[in-house]
């Protein structure tokens, strides 16, 4: 028989020696090839000979910010998905990592917790679940949408007919937190029916306002301090392909009149150029903001987003395609990050992993977080049944939120005193004429954080999952240290946020 040839690993990184013990370990297993510099190292990632890169982020002190929005970037749009991109990083910040995968890195190894065990099991992994899942897909479709809904039928016919129609048209995606936007954008980007076309996506809100530009445009050398060299930008790697930027909604009026000039010419400049380059690419936007209110309050331009919305798809709420409830608790029960392989309920239907009166209780709650909520939930509840020793979920090891249900007026929890959806107690929505930008977006994102914790009954960490965030602690600071000080006048018209804050 003959033997199978050792899969090539590119290792780039200014620090080789670093690898020498697990090159030595491995040696039987991979065939490696390593490259002190990314100057080198890109040029090799382009030409795609290799089954798996080992990335480092810092090269010669240029610091993690540049490996993450500049390095890797480009790393992952040479690879062009051929391969997948593990990230080595001294680094175990969490936002290093949130940021790392948002960027596109398929794994992590931190060199701090090095061993070859850990190490080998870590590549082994990635390289399993790069050829087992699709590119760049939350769901294992091929076309992207898990669903038994009518509704959501209808909503992939539509935007099937789109590429046909304006294969550059802009588009924007609307629905709820965590409806699935950005797999709509997806599935939009695979009926071109064109693999070799870029699909590059940022999340708007994630980005600090002063590199926003930076990101989206690119720089020049010396554009300003710290641009040591040429950046590009979101806009020129999505080339040909589709640019998907979410949250559209929480960008500044500023950077909204930037937007709207590169649409309509179709023309961009890097910061500090003076030569503008074509935009080759679909852009397609989406927000969980309702933007005509915005546009109303004056927090977002109408010009803008009339040009933005003239083809709009609106994403429906998980409440309200309930069908789909059990065929993605089907799904996520396949997905090992969600359901280990060891629990008895992995691979197994919502029906044989719950309980009766469990899986009904999920049937009646409201969902404010939708799709993601539902995922994160579902890990929750498998961690607990498995501390408990259960074999399936049961009402045991339901989260409060869905034994308890939706809190209506009727249903107040003693914690929060007076409740805040009741009418009576919400001050009259403010005049936002001649408020200063930062002003509109503290009351903008206020009303969002005040939403939330009614949502969760003021339960802080739950809100913040409904938001999209890990817990807590952004919320907590952009209320107390950050916006109570700037405007405490705003937070009369935020009862919950007050009560929940004790402010």
């Amino acid at each position: 028989m003959q033997e199978e040839a050792k899969k090539k690993i590119l290792i780039v990184d200014d620090e080789p020696a670093f690898y020498d013990g697990f090159r030595k370990k491995l040696d039987s297993v991979y065939e490696f090839f390593d490259v002190s510099s990314y100057h080198i190292g890109k040029d090799l990632i382009e030409l795609g000979e290799y089954h798996l890169v080992l990335l480092d982020l810092n090269f010669r002190d240029q610091g993690y910010q540049y490996g993450l929005d500049t390095i890797l970037l480009d790393a992952v749009a040479k690879a062009d998905k051929k391969f997948p991109i593990i990230v080595c990083t001294q680094d175990t910040q969490v936002e290093t990592l949130h940021r790392a995968k948002h960027n596109g890195a398929d794994g992590f190894l931190f060199k701090k917790d090095y061993t070859p065990e850990l190490w080998e099991a870590e590549i082994g992994r990635v390289l399993k679940d790069f050829h087992a899942l699709p590119d760049s897909c939350l769901i294992p479709n091929t076309d992207g949408f898990i669903s038994a809904s009518d509704k959501v039928k209808a909503l992939k016919e539509r935007i099937s007919k789109l590429p046909s129609f304006g294969p550059k048209m802009t588009v924007l995606f609307f629905g709820e937190t965590g409806v699935g936007k950005e797999v709509a954008a997806n599935y939009l980007h695979q009926v071109k029916n064109d693999p070799t076309l870029p699909f590059v996506a940022i999340n708007l809100s994630s980005i600090n306002e002063n590199l926003i530009e930076s990101e989206l445009f690119g720089h020049v050398e010396g554009a300003f301090t710290g641009a040591i060299k040429d950046k590009i930008g979101l806009f020129e790697a999505a080339g040909n392909g589709t640019l998907f930027l979410d949250e559209i909604g929480e960008i500044s009026l500023e950077l909204q009149v930037k937007l709207l000039r590169v649409i309509e010419e179709r023309k961009f400049k890097k910061v500090g150029a003076n030569d503008s380059i074509d935009l080759e690419a679909q852009l397609v936007f989406a927000t969980n903001v309702d933007l005509e209110r915005a546009v109303i309050s004056e927090t977002f331009r109408r010009d803008f987003y009339e040009r933005i919305s003239t083809i709009s798809f609106e994403i429906p709420a998980l409440r309200t395609r309930r069908k789909d409830l059990e065929p993605l608790i089907n799904y996520f029960l396949e997905v090992e990050e969600v359901c280990p392989k060891m629990l008895p309920m992995y691979g197994q239907t919502a029906k044989k992993s719950f309980s009766a009166a469990a899986l009904s209780k999920l049937y009646q709650y409201h969902w404010p977080g939708n799709i993601r909520e539902l995922r994160s939930s579902l890990q929750k509840m498998l961690f607990e049944a498995y501390v408990k020793g259960k074999d399936l979920i049961d009402e045991d090891v339901l989260l409060d939120r869905f034994r308890q249900g939706r809190f209506e007026f009727d249903q107040i929890p003693e914690e929060m005193g007076n409740y805040p959806g009741n009418a009576s107690n919400i001050s009259p929505k403010p005049d936002h004429n001649n408020w200063p930008i930062a002003k509109q977006t503290a009351y903008h994102e206020l009303s969002r954080i005040e939403k939330a914790l009614i949502d969760s009954g003021g339960r802080k960490n739950d809100a913040a999952e409904l938001l999209g965030l890990k817990n807590d602690q952004t919320i907590r600071y952009k209320v107390k240290k950050k916006y109570f000080k700037q405007f405490p006048e705003l937070f009369d018209s935020f009862p919950t946020i007050k009560k929940v804050y004790k402010l």
